[in-house]
């Protein structure tokens, strides 16, 4: 039997490429997947994480360069930027650290590279979302 090729809109329909998602604190954002460029730029972010020690002391080490890679990048709206805030957009700083922690696992899930997020221990995820709604 042949198989049919997929059609664009057959695509797009199977494989929605940004989704709704809220935060911790409310705010509720319009992610989509990463592209090619930001997942080789986590590539090398990950080559500098040391192997088998991932603790989340050693995470919050990262943490800021994760948002700096994967906020704008993995954010449609609101616009998020790494730079000054504008009418249009909001910067990094602006957000609360359990909301863009909660960002950075969406992003993640939501582009199929969560294995890092998997290895993050799981008290420290609890304990930035409580952060974040308080």
């Amino acid at each position: 039997m042949k198989k049919k090729v997929t059609s664009p809109s057959e695509y797009r329909k199977k494989s929605p490429r940004s989704k709704i998602v809220e935060t911790p604190s409310g705010a509720v954002f319009k992610i989509r997947e990463i592209d090619i460029v930001t997942f080789g730029e986590l590539q090398k972010l990950y080559a500098k994480m040391p192997a088998g020690q991932v603790n989340a002391q050693s995470v919050v080490e990262y943490l800021p360069e994760l948002a700096r890679i994967l906020l704008p990048a993995g954010v449609e709206e609101p616009k998020i930027v790494a730079d000054e805030p504008s009418e249009d957009a909001l910067s990094i700083d602006e957000i609360r650290v359990g909301d863009q922690i909660d960002l950075i696992f969406e992003i993640m899930d939501f582009s199929g590279i969560s294995e890092l997020a998997e290895k993050l221990p799981k008290s420290f995820r609890r304990r930035a979302i409580r952060k974040a709604r308080s």
